[in-house]
């Protein structure tokens, strides 16, 4: 087990990762849209909009290729129409 030395220090910063502002354009989209999701790290992924959450603070998307993924935009997540 890791030990750490400061656990608030952690806790703060998993607060402020899991805080962040909502992109406005979560709230705008409806179902069948074709997006193109872009995550933190620069990875992007393709696909329908399927659902939201009525605060969208979780989303559906349908990748291309298969799959109904689970997002939380508040986790830095950018999102533009494809």
């Amino acid at each position: 087990m890791a030990r750490r030395k400061n656990g608030l220090a952690l806790e703060q910063a998993l607060l402020s990762t899991s805080t962040r502002p909502i992109d406005p354009v979560w709230h705008t989209l409806d179902t069948g849209d074709r997006v193109r999701v872009t995550f933190p790290d620069g990875i992007e992924l393709d696909g329908t909009f399927d659902a939201r959450t009525p605060d969208s603070t979780v989303v559906w998307i349908v990748a291309d290729g298969g799959g109904r993924r689970m997002l939380h935009p508040g986790d830095g997540l950018a999102v533009v129409l494809a």
